[in-house]
């Protein structure tokens, strides 16, 4: 094996390698897996587009997008100000729902996944606030969903290393296999003329004894009738 095939399968194997690992625990993968996971979407309407309401009306929708429950949830809404005026409704049940200074919180046994939370909240400006949680899986922050889901640059940049580290490594086991196979031709030919070389001492050995010529063809030995029949003489003498 070159050592020039061997560095570069080394290296192409440890890229491979490293980029697959990376990639296992970045964020776009875990997420996937991730017993619970979630979202918020917000929207806000100006009521004096449908009447004569100066006010506005904010939506918070939280969902849970993860593969498993979020157990024993509390849903930490923070505003700047006071709480405005709200309304929470779900499809899981709210076991409590408290306002404690400027935070609004809801509190669930449990959020199912593809299960949601929303809250409508009345004020007489656009609300301003941060939505975090608490529940078995510890304490973060809900992430916004408002807009498209995108792969990080870092996910794209492995995933295409490790792409081009498997194609390198196919096309360098692939020369590898080639030179084997043409090593062993190589052997097998030699062992071919050998064999041939062989076969023509012998019949040089043989017209030594019988006196006479003994011809080879291109495909094997042929003897020609009379050198057969001094053959057979020979024997009948001896």
């Amino acid at each position: 094996m070159p050592w020039k095939d061997r560095a570069g399968l080394v290296v192409a194997s440890l890229s491979l390698i490293v980029s697959f690992l990376a990639l296992a625990v970045s964020k776009d993968v875990v997420s996937v897996f991730k017993k619970s996971d979630l979202v918020s979407v917000r929207e806000t309407l100006k009521l004096s587009k449908f009447s004569n309401d100066p006010s506005y009306l904010d939506i918070l929708s939280v969902q849970n997008v993860g593969s498993g429950a979020s157990g024993k949830l509390i849903l930490i809404v923070g505003f700047d100000g006071s709480v405005p005026k709200y309304e929470v409704s779900s499809n899981e049940d709210v076991r409590n729902i408290e306002v404690n200074g400027g935070e609004l919180r809801v509190a669930m046994d449990r959020l199912s996944s593809e299960s949601k939370v929303k809250i409508l909240m009345y004020s007489q400006k656009v609300a301003s606030y941060r939505v975090g949680f608490v529940d078995d899986d510890g304490v973060g922050v809900v992430r916004d969903k408002s807009g498209p889901e995108r792969v990080s640059m870092l996910s794209l940049t492995l995933m295409l290393v490790m792409i081009l580290s498997l194609l390198l490594v196919v096309w360098i086991s692939r020369r590898l296999m080639e030179g084997k196979v043409l090593k062993v031709l190589e052997v097998h030919q030699n062992s071919v003329q050998d064999r041939f070389r062989e076969i023509q001492e012998n019949i040089g050995n043989l017209e030594s004894r019988v006196g006479g010529p003994i011809t080879t063809s291109p495909i094997g030995v042929d003897v020609k009738s009379n050198a057969a029949e001094r053959l057979f003489d020979f024997a009948d003498n001896k």
